[in-house]
Protein backbone atom coordinates (compact mmCIF):
# COMPACT_ATOMS: atom_id res chain seq x y z
CA UNK A 1 0.00 0.00 0.00
CA UNK A 2 1.19 3.41 -0.72
CA UNK A 3 2.56 5.90 2.08
CA UNK A 4 -0.59 7.84 3.98
CA UNK A 5 -0.84 11.28 3.30
CA UNK A 6 -2.71 13.23 5.62
CA UNK A 7 -4.57 16.28 4.37
CA UNK A 8 -5.20 19.03 6.89
CA UNK A 9 -8.20 21.92 5.96
CA UNK A 10 -8.66 24.14 8.72
CA UNK A 11 -12.01 26.13 8.16
CA UNK A 12 -13.63 28.63 9.98
CA UNK A 13 -17.37 30.18 8.87
CA UNK A 14 -16.16 28.56 5.15
CA UNK A 15 -19.14 25.50 4.87
CA UNK A 16 -20.32 27.35 1.29
CA UNK A 17 -16.43 26.50 0.13
CA UNK A 18 -15.62 23.42 2.35
CA UNK A 19 -17.70 20.71 0.12
CA UNK A 20 -15.78 21.47 -2.82
CA UNK A 21 -12.52 21.52 -1.19
CA UNK A 22 -12.83 17.76 0.29
CA UNK A 23 -14.29 17.08 -2.65
CA UNK A 24 -11.11 17.33 -4.44
CA UNK A 25 -9.23 15.93 -2.07
CA UNK A 26 -11.75 12.52 -2.81
CA UNK A 27 -11.19 13.08 -6.22
CA UNK A 28 -7.36 12.24 -6.10
CA UNK A 29 -5.68 9.67 -8.29
CA UNK A 30 -3.72 8.65 -4.73
CA UNK A 31 -6.04 6.33 -2.59
CA UNK A 32 -4.65 6.04 0.69
CA UNK A 33 -5.02 9.54 2.16
CA UNK A 34 -7.06 10.72 5.67
CA UNK A 35 -8.73 14.03 5.53
CA UNK A 36 -8.42 16.05 8.70
CA UNK A 37 -10.90 18.82 9.01
CA UNK A 38 -10.13 21.53 12.08
CA UNK A 39 -13.32 23.24 12.16
CA UNK A 40 -12.34 26.51 14.06
CA UNK A 41 -15.44 27.82 15.84
CA UNK A 42 -17.65 28.04 13.09
CA UNK A 43 -20.77 29.36 13.52
CA UNK A 44 -22.41 28.61 9.88
CA UNK A 45 -23.61 25.38 8.45
CA UNK A 46 -19.34 23.81 8.48
CA UNK A 47 -20.69 21.07 10.69
CA UNK A 48 -23.39 19.98 8.55
CA UNK A 49 -21.45 20.16 5.20
CA UNK A 50 -19.11 17.85 7.34
CA UNK A 51 -21.73 15.33 7.94
CA UNK A 52 -21.97 15.11 4.59
CA UNK A 53 -19.15 13.04 4.07
CA UNK A 54 -19.59 10.56 6.73
CA UNK A 55 -16.79 8.51 7.25
CA UNK A 56 -14.72 9.75 4.46
CA UNK A 57 -13.40 12.82 6.45
CA UNK A 58 -11.68 13.04 10.19
CA UNK A 59 -13.70 16.42 11.91
CA UNK A 60 -12.15 17.84 14.95
CA UNK A 61 -14.01 21.01 16.52
CA UNK A 62 -11.80 23.17 18.13
CA UNK A 63 -12.20 27.09 20.15
CA UNK A 64 -11.52 30.18 17.08
CA UNK A 65 -7.63 30.39 17.81
CA UNK A 66 -6.93 31.36 14.01
CA UNK A 67 -5.47 29.84 11.13
CA UNK A 68 -2.50 29.33 12.44
CA UNK A 69 -3.69 27.32 15.71
CA UNK A 70 -5.94 25.05 13.37
CA UNK A 71 -3.16 24.32 10.89
CA UNK A 72 -0.97 23.04 14.22
CA UNK A 73 -3.82 21.03 15.38
CA UNK A 74 -4.29 19.32 11.84
CA UNK A 75 -0.47 18.43 12.85
CA UNK A 76 -0.92 17.02 16.07
CA UNK A 77 -3.92 14.86 14.79
CA UNK A 78 -1.94 13.29 11.83
CA UNK A 79 -0.58 9.99 11.28
CA UNK A 80 0.47 10.83 7.65
CA UNK A 81 4.35 10.17 6.17
CA UNK A 82 3.29 12.99 4.51
CA UNK A 83 1.15 16.29 5.23
CA UNK A 84 -0.77 18.25 2.98
CA UNK A 85 -2.08 21.70 3.72
CA UNK A 86 -5.31 22.76 2.12
CA UNK A 87 -7.50 25.75 3.04
CA UNK A 88 -11.15 25.45 2.83
CA UNK A 89 -11.49 27.64 -0.02
CA UNK A 90 -8.75 26.08 -2.44
CA UNK A 91 -8.76 23.14 -4.47
CA UNK A 92 -6.16 20.66 -5.47
CA UNK A 93 -5.84 19.13 -8.67
CA UNK A 94 -6.77 15.51 -9.33
CA UNK A 95 -3.44 14.24 -9.52
CA UNK A 96 -1.43 16.97 -7.47
CA UNK A 97 -0.68 14.39 -4.55
CA UNK A 98 0.20 11.81 -6.36
CA UNK A 99 2.68 13.78 -8.50
CA UNK A 100 4.14 14.62 -5.37
CA UNK A 101 4.21 11.87 -3.49
CA UNK A 102 6.36 10.31 -6.58
CA UNK A 103 9.14 12.44 -5.99
CA UNK A 104 9.15 12.17 -2.11
CA UNK A 105 9.42 8.68 -2.64
CA UNK A 106 12.24 8.30 -4.76
CA UNK A 107 14.71 11.20 -2.66
CA UNK A 108 14.71 10.51 0.95
CA UNK A 109 16.87 13.53 1.70
CA UNK A 110 13.83 16.02 0.13
CA UNK A 111 11.62 17.51 2.91
CA UNK A 112 8.93 18.90 0.76
CA UNK A 113 7.68 19.29 -2.90
CA UNK A 114 5.87 21.90 -4.94
CA UNK A 115 4.15 22.44 -7.89
CA UNK A 116 2.05 25.12 -9.55
CA UNK A 117 -0.40 26.93 -7.92
CA UNK A 118 -3.04 28.62 -10.66
CA UNK A 119 -5.84 31.67 -9.41
CA UNK A 120 -9.92 31.07 -9.95
CA UNK A 121 -13.02 32.43 -8.99
CA UNK A 122 -15.59 30.38 -10.76
CA UNK A 123 -15.75 26.78 -11.80
CA UNK A 124 -17.24 24.95 -14.24
CA UNK A 125 -18.91 22.28 -12.33
CA UNK A 126 -16.68 20.84 -10.32
CA UNK A 127 -13.64 22.27 -12.49
CA UNK A 128 -11.81 25.23 -11.97
CA UNK A 129 -11.53 27.96 -14.60
CA UNK A 130 -8.04 29.29 -13.76
CA UNK A 131 -6.50 32.95 -14.52
CA UNK A 132 -2.59 33.60 -14.17
CA UNK A 133 -0.82 31.91 -11.42
CA UNK A 134 1.96 31.66 -9.27
CA UNK A 135 4.88 32.12 -10.93
CA UNK A 136 7.93 29.31 -9.38
CA UNK A 137 11.02 30.73 -9.75
CA UNK A 138 13.96 28.39 -11.45
CA UNK A 139 14.88 25.85 -9.54
CA UNK A 140 18.38 27.22 -8.84
CA UNK A 141 17.34 30.41 -7.51
CA UNK A 142 14.50 29.14 -5.00
CA UNK A 143 16.83 30.37 -2.20
CA UNK A 144 17.46 33.65 -3.96
CA UNK A 145 13.16 33.59 -4.56
CA UNK A 146 12.52 32.44 -0.72
CA UNK A 147 14.71 35.68 0.01
CA UNK A 148 12.32 37.89 -1.70
CA UNK A 149 8.71 36.63 -1.01
CA UNK A 150 6.42 33.86 -0.19
CA UNK A 151 7.44 30.71 -3.04
CA UNK A 152 3.67 29.53 -2.56
CA UNK A 153 0.76 29.18 -1.00
CA UNK A 154 0.15 26.31 1.96
CA UNK A 155 -1.44 23.60 -0.71
CA UNK A 156 1.39 23.96 -2.90
CA UNK A 157 3.39 22.37 -1.11
CA UNK A 158 3.81 19.02 0.40
CA UNK A 159 5.98 17.55 3.26
CA UNK A 160 7.40 15.13 5.41
CA UNK A 161 5.49 14.97 8.37
CA UNK A 162 8.72 13.58 10.20
CA UNK A 163 10.59 16.43 9.23
CA UNK A 164 8.08 18.68 11.15
CA UNK A 165 7.51 17.22 14.08
CA UNK A 166 11.01 16.01 14.65
CA UNK A 167 11.91 19.50 14.30
CA UNK A 168 8.99 20.90 16.15
CA UNK A 169 8.05 23.01 13.51
CA UNK A 170 5.07 24.87 13.83
CA UNK A 171 2.40 27.89 12.23
CA UNK A 172 3.23 31.26 14.09
CA UNK A 173 0.11 31.70 15.69
CA UNK A 174 1.31 35.78 16.34
CA UNK A 175 1.27 35.99 12.52
CA UNK A 176 -2.02 37.00 10.97
CA UNK A 177 -0.88 37.10 7.63
CA UNK A 178 2.14 35.22 6.09
CA UNK A 179 2.05 32.72 8.43
CA UNK A 180 2.63 30.31 5.98
CA UNK A 181 5.84 31.91 4.29
CA UNK A 182 7.25 32.19 7.25
CA UNK A 183 6.84 28.33 7.83
CA UNK A 184 8.26 27.82 4.85
CA UNK A 185 11.21 29.82 6.07
CA UNK A 186 11.90 27.24 8.60
CA UNK A 187 11.14 24.22 6.46
CA UNK A 188 13.95 25.55 4.30
CA UNK A 189 16.44 25.79 7.18
CA UNK A 190 16.05 22.31 8.36
CA UNK A 191 15.46 20.80 5.36
CA UNK A 192 16.52 22.72 2.34
CA UNK A 193 15.27 23.45 -1.16
CA UNK A 194 12.30 22.02 -2.46
CA UNK A 195 11.93 19.18 -5.06
CA UNK A 196 9.73 20.71 -8.16
CA UNK A 197 6.78 19.00 -9.33
CA UNK A 198 5.86 20.14 -13.25
CA UNK A 199 2.77 18.05 -12.98
CA UNK A 200 0.89 18.43 -10.49
CA UNK A 201 -1.46 21.79 -10.56
CA UNK A 202 -3.34 23.65 -7.29
CA UNK A 203 -5.86 26.01 -6.97
CA UNK A 204 -5.95 29.26 -4.93
CA UNK A 205 -9.59 31.11 -4.90
CA UNK A 206 -9.75 34.46 -4.99
CA UNK A 207 -12.54 36.46 -3.79
CA UNK A 208 -13.84 39.35 -1.89
CA UNK A 209 -13.37 37.25 2.14
CA UNK A 210 -9.54 36.49 0.98
CA UNK A 211 -7.18 37.05 3.80
CA UNK A 212 -4.78 38.29 1.68
CA UNK A 213 -7.68 41.37 0.59
CA UNK A 214 -6.78 42.98 4.01
CA UNK A 215 -4.04 45.00 2.24
CA UNK A 216 -3.55 47.17 5.88
CA UNK A 217 -2.92 43.87 7.73
CA UNK A 218 -0.94 42.37 4.67
CA UNK A 219 1.55 45.27 4.36
CA UNK A 220 1.96 44.85 8.21
CA UNK A 221 3.09 41.24 8.46
CA UNK A 222 4.85 41.79 5.23
CA UNK A 223 7.41 44.12 6.89
CA UNK A 224 7.32 41.68 10.14
CA UNK A 225 8.80 38.91 7.42
CA UNK A 226 11.40 41.65 5.79
CA UNK A 227 12.62 41.47 9.52
CA UNK A 228 12.99 37.74 9.66
CA UNK A 229 14.39 36.80 6.60
CA UNK A 230 17.05 39.68 7.12
CA UNK A 231 17.84 38.27 10.14
CA UNK A 232 17.92 34.43 8.94
CA UNK A 233 20.37 35.96 5.91
CA UNK A 234 22.23 38.16 8.68
CA UNK A 235 22.94 34.21 10.36
CA UNK A 236 24.16 32.54 6.66
CA UNK A 237 20.64 30.81 6.82
CA UNK A 238 21.15 31.20 3.07
CA UNK A 239 23.37 29.18 1.27
CA UNK A 240 26.29 31.41 -0.83
CA UNK A 241 27.02 35.32 -0.96
CA UNK A 242 24.78 36.83 1.16
CA UNK A 243 24.86 40.14 -0.84
CA UNK A 244 22.78 38.33 -3.66
CA UNK A 245 20.31 37.61 -0.29
CA UNK A 246 20.28 41.46 1.12
CA UNK A 247 19.64 42.75 -2.54
CA UNK A 248 16.53 40.62 -3.13
CA UNK A 249 14.87 41.22 0.35
CA UNK A 250 15.90 45.09 -0.17
CA UNK A 251 13.75 45.17 -3.41
CA UNK A 252 11.19 43.02 -1.73
CA UNK A 253 11.03 45.46 1.26
CA UNK A 254 11.21 48.79 -1.43
CA UNK A 255 7.72 47.51 -2.33
CA UNK A 256 6.13 47.02 1.21
CA UNK A 257 7.39 51.04 2.25
CA UNK A 258 5.10 51.70 -1.01
CA UNK A 259 2.36 49.50 0.34
CA UNK A 260 3.11 50.98 4.28
CA UNK A 261 3.45 54.56 2.63
CA UNK A 262 0.27 54.78 1.37
CA UNK A 263 -1.61 53.39 4.63
CA UNK A 264 0.42 55.18 7.08
CA UNK A 265 3.39 57.43 5.95
CA UNK A 266 4.43 57.47 9.95
CA UNK A 267 4.38 53.37 10.17
CA UNK A 268 6.62 53.44 6.52
CA UNK A 269 9.05 56.12 7.50
CA UNK A 270 9.61 53.74 10.80
CA UNK A 271 10.12 50.96 8.31
CA UNK A 272 12.61 52.78 6.49
CA UNK A 273 14.80 53.84 9.30
CA UNK A 274 14.71 50.42 11.28
CA UNK A 275 15.14 48.32 8.28
CA UNK A 276 15.69 49.45 4.93
CA UNK A 277 18.45 51.96 6.18
CA UNK A 278 19.76 48.40 7.97
CA UNK A 279 19.98 46.59 4.77
CA UNK A 280 21.90 49.93 2.52
CA UNK A 281 24.57 49.66 5.39
CA UNK A 282 24.72 45.81 5.28
CA UNK A 283 24.94 46.16 1.26
CA UNK A 284 28.09 48.57 1.88
CA UNK A 285 29.92 46.61 3.69
CA UNK A 286 29.47 43.82 1.13
CA UNK A 287 31.15 46.09 -1.21
CA UNK A 288 34.65 45.14 -2.62
CA UNK A 289 34.93 46.52 -6.18
CA UNK A 290 33.80 48.34 -8.81
CA UNK A 291 30.71 45.99 -9.78
CA UNK A 292 29.68 45.53 -5.80
CA UNK A 293 29.92 49.34 -5.63
CA UNK A 294 27.78 49.68 -8.79
CA UNK A 295 25.27 47.32 -7.05
CA UNK A 296 24.84 49.53 -3.54
CA UNK A 297 24.71 52.54 -5.61
CA UNK A 298 22.24 50.94 -7.78
CA UNK A 299 19.86 50.23 -4.31
CA UNK A 300 20.70 53.92 -3.24
CA UNK A 301 18.83 55.07 -6.08
CA UNK A 302 16.20 52.42 -5.85
CA UNK A 303 15.58 53.75 -2.69
CA UNK A 304 15.21 57.35 -3.20
CA UNK A 305 13.28 56.31 -6.11
CA UNK A 306 10.51 54.47 -4.07
CA UNK A 307 10.88 56.70 -1.33
CA UNK A 308 9.78 59.70 -3.25
CA UNK A 309 7.58 58.02 -5.67
CA UNK A 310 5.60 57.78 -2.42
CA UNK A 311 5.36 61.86 -2.46
CA UNK A 312 3.48 61.71 -5.80
CA UNK A 313 0.35 63.42 -4.34
CA UNK A 314 2.16 66.10 -4.02
CA UNK A 315 2.19 69.24 -6.57
CA UNK A 316 5.34 70.07 -6.46
CA UNK A 317 6.41 66.88 -8.12
CA UNK A 318 5.48 67.07 -11.78
CA UNK A 319 3.72 64.74 -14.17
CA UNK A 320 7.04 64.27 -16.26
CA UNK A 321 8.46 63.36 -13.00
CA UNK A 322 6.48 60.64 -11.63
CA UNK A 323 6.21 58.82 -14.83
CA UNK A 324 9.14 58.19 -14.76
CA UNK A 325 9.57 56.96 -11.37
CA UNK A 326 6.62 54.74 -12.02
CA UNK A 327 8.27 53.05 -14.98
CA UNK A 328 11.23 52.79 -12.62
CA UNK A 329 9.30 50.67 -10.39
CA UNK A 330 7.86 48.95 -12.79
CA UNK A 331 11.52 47.91 -14.24
CA UNK A 332 11.95 47.17 -10.30
CA UNK A 333 8.77 44.17 -10.50
CA UNK A 334 9.71 42.70 -13.85
CA UNK A 335 13.87 42.56 -12.75
CA UNK A 336 13.16 40.75 -9.63
CA UNK A 337 9.81 39.24 -10.06
CA UNK A 338 11.38 36.86 -13.17
CA UNK A 339 15.01 37.20 -11.97
CA UNK A 340 16.02 38.22 -15.47
CA UNK A 341 18.97 40.52 -16.38
CA UNK A 342 22.12 40.75 -15.30
CA UNK A 343 23.97 43.24 -12.59
CA UNK A 344 25.15 45.65 -15.72
CA UNK A 345 21.25 45.41 -17.42
CA UNK A 346 19.96 46.68 -14.46
CA UNK A 347 22.71 49.63 -13.78
CA UNK A 348 21.66 50.84 -17.73
CA UNK A 349 17.81 50.26 -16.43
CA UNK A 350 18.29 52.86 -13.58
CA UNK A 351 20.56 55.40 -15.61
CA UNK A 352 18.06 55.65 -18.50
CA UNK A 353 15.48 55.88 -16.49
CA UNK A 354 16.02 59.11 -14.50
CA UNK A 355 18.96 60.95 -13.89
CA UNK A 356 21.08 60.98 -10.63
CA UNK A 357 21.03 64.17 -10.35
CA UNK A 358 17.17 63.92 -10.29
CA UNK A 359 17.18 61.63 -7.59
CA UNK A 360 19.13 63.61 -5.50
CA UNK A 361 17.37 66.98 -5.80
CA UNK A 362 14.10 65.10 -5.26
CA UNK A 363 15.01 63.36 -2.11
CA UNK A 364 16.28 65.98 -0.26
CA UNK A 365 13.15 67.81 -0.90
CA UNK A 366 11.30 64.83 0.99
CA UNK A 367 13.56 64.67 3.50
CA UNK A 368 13.09 68.36 4.45
CA UNK A 369 9.57 68.10 4.41
CA UNK A 370 9.43 64.74 7.01
CA UNK A 371 11.99 65.58 8.49
CA UNK A 372 13.53 61.92 8.09
CA UNK A 373 17.06 61.05 8.92
CA UNK A 374 19.45 61.20 5.73
CA UNK A 375 21.02 58.02 3.76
Amino acid sequence: MPPLVSVVIPTYNYGHYLRSSVQSVLRQTYNNIEVIIVDDGSTDDTKRVVEEFGDSVIYHYKSNAGLSAARNTGIEIAKGKYIQFLDSDDLLGENSIESRVALLEVDDDAAFVICRNLFFKYTLGKIPIPWLGWKLPDEELFALALSYFNIGPPHALLCRLDVIVDNQLMFDESLMACEDYDFWLKLFKVGGAPKYCNVGRVYYRRHSLSMSKNISRQAHFDSVLAYRVLDMISKGDFPGDSKRYLITNLASSLSIFRELYYLDEGKALGFYNKHIARLVRALDKEADGLVDLHLTAIYRLEIYALVIKCTLKDESISRSDARSLLSLSASETILFRDFIGSNESWFSVVVKTIEFVKYRFLLRLFLLKHRACGL
